[in-house]
């Protein structure tokens, strides 16, 4: 049934639904062409618009009675009218973004689809898990902005540093631009969004923040001999393989000392042992037959692999891309010149040995790299409380 007056509060108030299942009622109003309410049997008002584009009829549902006034769906449909006149088509354009995925939708395709060509496709995923996704993940794609990207760029520049903000820029462009391919979007929002300038040299050594972060990452590591490996190799200086091949019988708990049988000098060496990394090894688990420190997946072994999770770990902490497990003992050299440390200490520490060094090595008494060792890790405990 349909029938013709200005539809006002009243009216549409006053409207009943009709009795008849399957049924509806419509009223039209007399000042704005097409423009009308609807009412299903099931007691539910809209208010609507048909009108002929291109030359095909439209019906086009402006909302709800109490979403919409009857004035404010008049106003509504008024422009709706001059979008119209102007040759646009209300519906089509309603349709389209219907069909326009949320941020996290499309981020589960584009992972899917980097899978198969992208080796690095987890740094992708821990990005977006970390830092897009909770902040835009609910939002519809086309209603990304440039200047959104731009400020999340800064945010992460300001948080981080230079060349993490860039990796996250690097990837919007990468994800917008397959968007575009695939029909999404039009233009990519990122497009013109510019790199900063980065410093070319390699992140050689962990600020406080990234080392908390890095202690956190291996705290929730499932693997307790991995979780504690890397801040073991921090908290000492030692070299990986070192760590790796080191064994219970090595190490004196009590003294807070480690000898290293034998090390890359082709001579065996001591390496005091700091309260963080005497905690550590007390927490780790024994392993009856097996001798070695950091147990590996074999019994009797130890472990081998430690590439593989130190990247997981490396993303979970948000580390620099380019940052080695090596360079854990370069960040423990780094926070022991800078905070005043003896460098021949130091070079003690790392077990450093040439034939200019050997002789000033010799005369280095244990209590003075003791206290050398305990006071780095100190500097890096009070850091992070200080962050």
């Amino acid at each position: 049934m349909s029938e013709k007056i200005r539809l006002t509060k009243r009216l549409v108030d006053a409207t009943r639904p009709p009795e008849q299942d399957g049924a509806f009622i419509q009223v039209w109003d007399t000042e704005i062409p097409g423009f009308g309410l609807r009412v299903t049997a099931y007691g539910v008002k809209s208010y609507i618009l048909n009108y002929r584009i291109h030359g095909r009829q439209r019906k086009y549902t402006i909302g709800r009675h109490g979403d919409f006034t009857a004035d404010q769906a008049r106003q509504e449909a008024l422009k709706l009218r001059a979008r119209i006149a102007s040759g646009d088509d209300p519906q089509a354009e309603k349709h389209k973004a219907s069909s326009i995925p949320l941020l996290f939708q499309f981020a589960e395709e584009y992972i899917s689809h980097i899978k198969k060509s992208k080796k690095t496709w987890k740094n992708d995923e821990a990005k977006l898990k970390t830092r897009i996704l909770p902040k835009w993940g609910k939002l519809r794609l086309d209603t990304i902005t440039t200047r959104q990207i731009e400020t999340l760029h800064n945010n992460i520049k300001d948080a981080r540093t230079p060349a993490t903000a860039n990796r996250h820029l690097a990837m919007l462009k990468r994800m917008f631009n397959l968007a575009t391919q695939w029909g999404y979007l039009e233009i990519n929002p990122a497009q013109h969004v510019k790199l900063f300038k980065e410093n070319n040299e390699r992140t050689a050594w962990l600020d406080a923040r990234q080392i908390k972060r890095l202690l956190t990452a291996c705290q929730a590591y499932p693997d307790p001999f991995i979780g504690a490996f890397y801040p073991f190799l921090l908290y000492t200086g030692a070299r990986s393989g070192e760590a790796q091949n080191a064994k219970w019988q090595s190490i004196d708990l009590e003294r807070g000392m480690w000898h290293i049988p034998e090390a890359k000098s082709g001579k065996g060496r001591y390496v005091p042992l700091a309260p963080p990394a005497v905690s550590l090894l007390k927490a780790l688990p024994l392993h009856a037959g097996n001798p070695y420190v950091f147990c590996g997946q074999v019994p009797g072994q130890a472990v081998v692999n430690v590439a593989k999770p130190w990247k997981r770990i490396r993303i979970e902490a948000d580390l620099p891309d380019d940052f080695r497990i090596h360079d854990l003992r370069h960040t423990f050299a780094s926070w022991g010149v800078s905070n005043g440390i003896d460098l021949y200490h130091i070079q003690a520490l790392l077990g450093h040995s040439s034939s200019q060094m050997t002789q000033r090595y010799s005369h280095l008494a244990e209590d003075g790299i003791k206290s050398s060792v305990r006071q780095i890790s100190g500097f890096m405990e009070e850091a992070q409380k200080q962050d």
